[in-house]
């Protein structure tokens, strides 16, 4: 039975091939060859959609056969493109100031406490958990609304990271265990392996849309961006605070052109993770600050090949860009700073050192530590404030 292409009506929009990917494969699917996939085949012949792949990983055919293209096409309009209104997702999110106020950004987020009662840490500095209320679009696919669901949260979480000062975390939906030290009702200590989670009641009181309200609480305080982005830690007394133009910063991104979103979202990415795996790596935290930055760099254009080995040539080498970014978006940047961050992460990357940090044994003061440190807080500094101020100047 042949097959027809159906491309134009099953992926009208090319921004939802992942949603399409995630509908079609429901189904059971195979590889018949690189780069062909077919759903469905092991479910029911007549069903089969076969897609083929460009190198890139983009749906270049999709056929299926003639008695099912309506039905399909019917249940793919109403799963993914049909406007089902709206539904509120929740997160469990930590920072490293408790926050006891709410922040809300029109229908589209919000950030308030956990519920009273709910468990929470007694020391100044740790992971505070907090609540991240969103909406997003609905749909009547299960399995594409939990989609759309997490996506929305990963997008938000990344970007709130890269705004806000010392970054949030969350706990990734890995079901990831630990070994944990308790203290038994005898007293005595003992260790558990238990699985990483946070979970309390929900605000019982809801609006139109879904989100929680709470009458009672006060806004997170704002601080004007001058101030905020240069606070040089957390003292006794601090509390939870916001930059004045957080809501200018979502609506610029709300803006971008597909491509810029991309960077943006790769940038925020690393410069979230950066902060996360400080602990296990000072040197894979320094690392993923540059990454951070090099992600907002655009590939520079290729203007011939090298007469002697044929590598590839472009207009500038990515240090020069690197350079540049930094010249264009952080000017007040020394360029000696400039300098040894770029030089920390080619020994880094190129495994001829570590970061100081890293090479420490035993509590003790030196030269290096201490420059390595300052080096890592004004990496730190530069990328988030390299990263605000290009998406800004975005067109």
């Amino acid at each position: 039975m042949p097959l027809i292409e159906v491309k134009n009506r099953f992926l009208r929009d090319e921004s939802k091939q992942a949603e399409l990917e995630i509908f079609l494969s429901a189904q059971d699917c195979s590889q018949s060859e690189s780069g062909i996939i077919d759903y469905g085949a092991n479910i029911n012949f007549i069903d089969v959609v076969r897609v083929h792949f460009s190198k890139e990983g983009k749906m270049k055919s999709i056929q299926c056969h003639a008695e099912s293209a309506d039905r399909l096409e019917q249940r793919i309009e109403d799963a993914i493109y049909t406007d089902h209104g709206k539904a509120v997702g929740r997160r469990v999110i930590f920072t490293n100031i408790g926050i006891s106020e709410q922040f809300r950004l029109g229908d589209d987020f919000q950030i308030i406490p956990v519920p009273p009662d709910s468990p929470e840490i007694e020391y100044m500095m740790g992971d505070h958990p907090a609540l991240l209320e969103f909406s997003y679009d609905k749909s009547p696919n299960n399995i594409l609304d939990n989609h759309r669901s997490n996506e929305r949260a990963d997008e938000l979480r990344v970007l709130i990271s890269a705004f806000v000062f010392g970054g949030i975390k969350w706990i990734n939906n890995h079901a990831d265990k630990y070994w944990v030290i308790e203290k038994s009702e005898t007293g005595k200590w003992t260790s558990q392996y238990r699985q990483e989670l946070y979970t309390c009641d929900d605000w019982k009181l809801k609006d139109g849309i879904g989100f929680s309200v709470l009458s009672e609480i006060d806004e997170i305080p704002l601080m004007k961006p001058t101030s905020y982005f240069t606070q040089l830690g957390i003292i006794p007394g601090n509390k939870f605070h916001l930059p004045t133009t957080i809501g200018e910063y979502f609506r610029k991104y709300d803006s971008l052109s597909l491509q810029d979103r991309e960077m943006a979202l790769l940038s925020a990415h690393w410069l979230q993770k950066s902060s996360v795996v400080y602990s296990a790596s000072a040197s894979l935290s320094f690392s993923a600050i540059v990454y951070a930055l090099e992600s907002l760099i655009r590939n520079p254009a290729r203007i011939g090949d090298c007469d002697t080995c044929g590598q590839a040539i472009y207009e500038r080498s990515i240090s020069e860009s690197f350079r540049e970014l930094i010249e264009t978006h952080a000017r007040d940047v020394p360029k000696k700073s400039m300098n040894d961050i770029y030089a920390l992460r080619s020994k880094i990357a190129h495994g001829s050192g570590l970061i100081a940090h890293d090479q420490n044994v035993g509590f003790r003061f030196s030269d290096p530590l201490m420059k390595s440190r300052d080096l890592h807080h004004m990496a730190m500094h530069v990328c988030q404030v390299v990263f605000i101020n290009w998406l800004m100047s975005r067109a």
